[in-house]
């Protein structure tokens, strides 16, 4: 099926659906250190490592560089219904998505000026420094023009959305590699929903933001803990059904094959509010995870880096707030 033809404002097309959409531990404080920092209205997390020969700072800028240069030929590229101008800028992967993408503009013969006034950029290095992600709740401006005159066939946009954008390091370049949406919203952009992360009424508290990433951490460890020892009874202290039902069947499967799950992932996230009782944090993260033998304490299979878009809705009741769904593109 050939993608949609995108309009202005619309959200580029979501991924489909991961298998195996989990989560995993933190790490020492040792190892990596967040760090956020204010910048351009957004925000900005890296990760230092003991491997690194670059500095934090450098890497972040690095990113953030990368990611807006990116933008810059995208412009172009949707300016002109020609794709070269990012081949440059990202990895070949990325690159065929994004040509896949801009053939459907290209037999509508319908060029866009893609006008981003507002770019809320949270950048994450990964550990190990060959991998970042870009959280970026953007304003589109955006109008489609005429083919022939260059001259705009309709009115500006005013939408909001939240896009989540990975680069690979590779021979000294950070390149794009690919992009995804969070939509989970009863709002949509050209029928798409969105990010509650990008409605001013989803925005919580400071209370509320500490109690969710309070909330979080907790349910990564408690998680982690119940996959290693194979104990689904842990589970109800940060879950509540449906999750919690989905997640007691896979650790009965786990426990009857004989393997634990060794969680390994670094997390790039926003939180936004449904109502007073239900949030969504939206994660693009890193993610080494491994299926482990539990007579050989070794992985099943090799690990491959790989990252996740992931949606994690929480409801809060008597205990706090639960853990009811995760989702992810």
């Amino acid at each position: 099926m050939a993608p949609p033809v995108l309009r202005p404002g619309d959200v580029f097309p979501p991924r489909p659906p991961e298998a195996d959409r989990r989560r995993g531990p933190g790490w020492p404080v040792w190892v990596a250190i967040v760090v956020v920092l204010a910048l351009g209205g957004g925000l900005v997390g890296y990760l230092t490592t003991r491997k690194s020969t670059a500095t934090p700072a450098d890497q972040v800028a690095a990113v953030r560089k990368a990611y807006l240069a990116w933008w810059g030929a995208r412009k172009q590229a949707y300016l002109q219904l020609d794709p070269l101008p990012m081949r440059s800028l990202m990895t070949p992967i990325g690159y065929e998505s994004e040509v896949k993408t801009l053939a459907s503009q290209q037999q509508e013969n319908q060029p866009i000026d893609i006008e981003v006034p507002v770019h809320r950029l949270q950048i994450m290095v990964y550990r190990g420094g060959q991998y970042a992600s870009v959280d970026d709740v953007w304003q589109s401006k955006s109008v489609s023009l005429d083919p022939n005159t260059q001259q705009p066939t309709s009115q500006p946009t005013n939408d909001f959305v939240e896009d989540s954008t990975t680069l690979k390091s590779l021979a000294g370049m950070w390149l794009v590699d690919g992009t995804g949406t969070f939509g989970a919203s009863t709002q949509t952009v050209s029928g798409t929903a969105i990010s509650y992360a990008t409605i001013p009424a989803g925005q919580p508290s400071s209370d509320v933001r500490r109690e969710l990433q309070s909330a979080f951490r907790n349910f990564e460890e408690v998680r982690d803990s119940a996959y290693k020892k194979l104990d689904p009874a842990l589970l109800t202290e940060v879950e509540a059904q449906p999750q919690l039902g989905a997640d007691e069947a896979k650790l009965t499967t786990q426990k009857s094959q004989g393997a634990t799950i060794r969680y390994d992932d670094q997390d790039n996230y926003r939180i936004g509010l449904e109502s007073s009782g239900v949030a969504w944090v939206y994660d693009t993260a890193l993610d080494q995870s491994a299926t482990v033998s539990q007579d050989t304490g070794k992985p099943l299979q090799p690990v491959q880096p790989r990252v996740l878009r992931l949606r994690f809705r929480f409801s809060r009741g008597a205990n706090g707030w639960l853990v009811d769904g995760i989702g992810g593109n």
